[in-house]
């Protein structure tokens, strides 16, 4: 586990640079507000299950219909109301459920029947016995009145047959449950995935940008570099050893630290910082399954005035009397970043006038977080609005699930079942009433 960058390194061989907080140019805490984006979908989704369902139960014992009682459809655009109808059945049963939606005139604007099922088996396998179950009960309606009122559902019970093929003895009973403003809950998912994503890209294209990154990467046990680095930002650097434990277990890491050793030097030698940093050796786990141990360090330093600077970091080939073995040494500078916090920082010369003024976010970071907002914006309306969502009236069926069978069509704004005729008593047309 690496050390707390703040924390900064512990100077006891060398000179020991000035502790101080990073400045307000070091720090930019815009980006935070985009942990604001994958949030704002699920407040959406969450408020609308906060809503109270309404809720009915109707008890068929035979082919004679069953009216429930009004409930409110609404048709405004904050989500779409829905309609879950669900039939209990004994197990080993199916049913031909018929439903007919009637609006505030008693005019049926839908109907439907449903196939549904229920099926019960048990197993016994080597000595253990279990029940699997599976049924096709349910039907979720969403859809959109073309204006709110209080509409009634009417309930036929068609065919009811139990395991041998009898008819059903027992009464039925059919559940509904109606919610106004349902959003569509996989777009809301999506949009929240979308807007991490786009988030987590905005913080690295911030945190992430430098003046100049060099990375080292070797299997001695010591890297020595001289690097111009300096101005406004910040250094960061990370180092990383890598050691082979073979089949040592246990945390060896925590008793034995492993102690690397950082120098840097100016353009002629003189010493700025020469430490040792100790952090503890964290059991990992290779590519090819080997177990081994990593070390991680992170530290940030201001250096005021731009400079040629020689950076040497140092590991022990082995630790813990041979029992783990330098694979290899990482060493990444990172010239020029920001924070997102006051951390603390060495200071290894002045602090420059420039770095003193506000720095203004970079054209491709704020592209960054137009891009997630709109996405964030335009996933949840579409989510809350549902334009794809079937309106009572429009020509076509709505979408249903499987077993769902549609009794008729809408066609010119009604619903019209397979053997009703069309109503030509008002057609404007000439000659006598039976030619029209």
């Amino acid at each position: 586990m690496a050390l707390d960058p703040r924390s900064g390194p512990d100077s006891r061989q060398g000179p020991a640079p000035l502790q101080s907080r990073a400045s307000s140019a070091e720090v930019v805490r815009w980006p935070g507000i985009s942990l604001v984006l994958p949030l704002a979908p699920l407040v959406l989704l969450a408020l609308s299950a906060l809503e109270p369902p309404q809720r009915q139960s109707l008890m068929l014992l035979d082919e004679t219909p069953v009216v429930s009682s009004p409930f409110r459809l609404e048709s405004g655009w904050q989500g779409s109301p829905r309609l879950d109808l669900k039939t209990e059945l004994p197990p080993n049963s199916s049913a031909v459920v018929v439903f007919d939606l009637l609006n505030p005139e008693g005019r049926a604007v839908l109907s439907l029947s449903k196939d549904a099922w229920r099926s019960s088996e048990t197993w016994m396998e080597d000595g253990v016995s279990g029940t699997e179950e599976e049924a096709d009960i349910g039907v979720s309606l969403p859809l959109r009145p073309d204006r709110g009122g209080a509409f009634r559902l009417r309930v036929a019970l068609e065919e009811g047959l139990d395991a041998a093929g009898q008819p059903l003895n027992t009464p039925l009973w059919m559940r509904l449950r109606v919610r106004n403003h349902s959003l569509d809950a996989p777009l809301i998912l999506a949009t929240a995935v979308a807007g991490g994503l786009m988030a987590a890209l905005l913080w690295a294209s911030v945190y992430g940008d430098c003046r100049k990154r060099w990375q080292l990467w070797v299997r001695d046990e010591a890297i020595d570099r001289r690097m111009v680095l300096g101005g406004a930002g910040l250094l960061r650097l990370r180092v990383r050893a890598r050691y082979a434990t073979g089949a040592r277990k246990g945390p060896m890491g925590q008793r034995n630290p492993v102690p690397l050793r950082l120098r840097i030097d100016d353009r002629v030698g003189r010493p700025l910082l020469d430490t040792t940093l100790k952090a503890p050796l964290i059991q990992r786990q290779s590519r090819d399954g080997e177990p081994c141990g990593e070390s991680l360090q992170w530290l940030l330093f201001r250096i005021g005035e731009r400079d040629s600077l020689r950076l040497r970091v140092e590991a022990p080939g082995t630790l813990a009397n041979g029992g783990a073995e330098l694979e290899w040494l990482e060493l990444v500078a990172e010239d020029g970043v920001v924070v997102r916090d006051d951390q603390r920082v060495s200071e290894l010369s002045p602090r420059p006038v420039e770095a003193q003024r506000g720095c203004r976010p970079a054209p491709e970071s704020v592209a960054i977080l137009g891009l997630a907002v709109a996405a964030v914006l335009s996933g949840s309306l579409c989510a809350a609005t549902r334009p794809g969502v079937y309106r009572l009236g429009k020509d076509g069926t709505p979408a249903a699930g499987p077993g769902v069978t549609f009794r008729g069509d809408s066609r010119s704004g009604r619903w019209r079942t397979p053997g009703q005729r069309a109503d030509w008593s008002r057609f404007p047309g000439r000659g006598p009433g039976a030619a029209k």
